[in-house]
């Protein structure tokens, strides 16, 4: 779990985000059990205290200032719903008229039984504030749950998820400075398995630098072989932006400040992505994915064309191709709305 400035918001799936396998969710509180074998305590003490937030509801009310699901997911106007289908997957979301997100439906073009579609259900409390999260599968069976917990200010501070059997899935916990700005966030993947984000802001309260640390090292196919007490294994990203806000580019190095690679990025008169280009350690274009849109009349997109280009020879190959396409229900079925001409940008991964 966690939220990034590259990766979106922490449980977005097809409709511009993870994929399904990567959707987090949990367990309530009695029958949540950590670890199968041996537990680090202090770690276990941890989490557990986290716990004892969750359930006791020891975390003071707040307000906090973030955009609305609806606005997070890219989407303007007063949008009810809206099915996505990519290749073999169909997603439908739903927003109330306040646009926060209350039921979203995965399935499949082929269903699987027992399992598809996965029906996720989102509860909030009177001020409005997300508390958990519920994923059942196509029996009713319930598939994760994520609980989540907020401090005085009203800024998300912790989420613990388990799977349905209560078995320990993941935890987060969340630091904010003065001006409610995120500048720390720790996962716990497994006990003893930790990624940590740290942010960095500029005048405007926007993303500059974000750093992706872990304390555990993989080996050459991928697994992971090794955890320490430092958090010396990932990368850091800095960001710049253009006059009107968009993300500009974003520099990759790994945490010591040798440089990877860079990306640049244009966008459309939406404020769509319709272009990232990759650069290698010494500037050389590597590859590049593009995006085109159809919009409807409020200026949502119901079509987006993508395709992947790597580099060879002088020239380019096409690498990846696949079409999404969107049907948009608006609260108001007139759709009176005038979209402003610069939204929300959504920086794609």
């Amino acid at each position: 779990m966690g939220d990034t400035i590259s990766s979106g918001r922490w449980r977005r799936s097809i409709n511009g985000s993870a994929p399904l396998s990567e959707t987090s969710v949990s367990i309530t509180c009695r029958r949540l059990s950590f670890c199968r074998g041996g537990c680090c305590a202090a770690a276990a003490r941890l989490l557990l205290s986290i716990v004892a937030l969750l359930c006791l509801g020891l975390v003071e009310e707040g307000l906090s200032g973030e955009l609305s699901d609806r606005e997070e997911d890219g989407l303007v106007g007063p949008v009810r719903s809206v099915e996505t289908k990519e290749s073999l997957l169909v997603q439908i979301d739903r927003y109330d008229a306040q646009g926060r997100v209350v039921e979203r439906m995965q399935g499949g073009l082929d269903t699987m039984p027992g399992l598809w579609p996965l029906r996720f259900s989102y509860h909030y409390d009177q001020t409005g504030r997300l508390q958990s999260e519920v994923v059942t599968d196509a029996k009713g069976d319930l598939v994760k749950e994520t609980r989540m917990a907020y401090d005085a200010r009203g800024h998300r501070s912790a989420e613990v998820a388990a799977w349905g059997d209560g078995t320990f899935e993941n935890a987060s916990l969340y630091e904010y400075d003065q001006a409610g700005l995120k500048i720390r966030g720790l996962h716990y993947n497994a006990v003893q398995v930790i990624n940590r984000n740290l942010f960095t802001y500029d005048e405007h309260g926007r993303v500059i630098g974000e750093r992706f640390e872990r304390n555990y090292r993989y080996d050459a196919v991928g697994n992971q072989v090794a955890t320490s007490d430092r958090f010396d294994a990932g990368h850091a990203l800095v960001l710049t932006y253009d006059d009107q806000g968009r993300v500009g580019t974003k520099h990759v190095s790994d945490l010591r400040g040798r440089r990877e690679g860079r990306s640049e990025f244009r966008y459309d008169d939406h404020g769509n992505q319709i272009e990232e280009a990759f650069y290698d350690a010494l500037g050389r274009l590597t590859d590049r994915k593009t995006y085109r849109y159809d919009y409807d009349a409020v200026g949502n997109w119901t079509k987006e064309t993508f395709e992947r280009w790597e580099s060879v020879d002088g020239g380019e190959r096409l690498k990846q191709a696949h079409v999404r396409e969107r049907t948009i229900v608006y609260h108001d079925a007139t759709c009176k709305f005038s979209p402003s001409p610069s939204p929300t940008p959504v920086e794609r991964r």
